[in-house]
């Protein structure tokens, strides 16, 4: 009998390898949006990642932790330790909103665990 289990299990974790394989390439991708200078304020949300360029020609790329009429905040994702930068809308050149679509490498990494898992589960079968 356990000649007849082993077959089974093995075919139940290639196809769990398998479709773990296809997740992998299904990672994150950012798509861009254009903002205008003016419309900073109405647009960005806290949270979201920006890249602001300044009417000096220099950049940064920061997620936003605050907003007002006036200024953009927020931690710079360049930087290792997320300094804190403001800037003034009025410095604001050009700005370009970031958003993620798909799935991120923590969560293709969760799904591939339990995948994993499962297929643990039922090679023991």
């Amino acid at each position: 009998m356990a000649g007849k289990i082993k077959p089974r299990a093995a075919r139940v974790v290639q196809a769990l390898l398998l479709a773990a394989a296809m997740l992998v390439a299904g990672c994150a991708s950012y798509s861009q949006t254009y903002i205008q200078p003016r419309d900073v304020p109405s647009v960005l949300a806290v949270g979201d990642e920006v890249e602001i360029t300044r009417k000096d020609g220099s950049t940064a790329y920061l997620k936003v932790e605050e907003i007002s009429d006036t200024e953009v905040s927020g931690s710079l994702l360049t930087n290792m330790f997320g300094r804190n930068v403001s800037i003034p809308i009025s410095d604001i050149a050009s700005a370009t909103l970031y958003t993620k679509e798909g799935r991120d490498a923590q969560q293709t990494a969760e799904i591939i665990g339990g995948i994993i898992g499962l297929a643990l589960f039922f090679s023991l079968l």
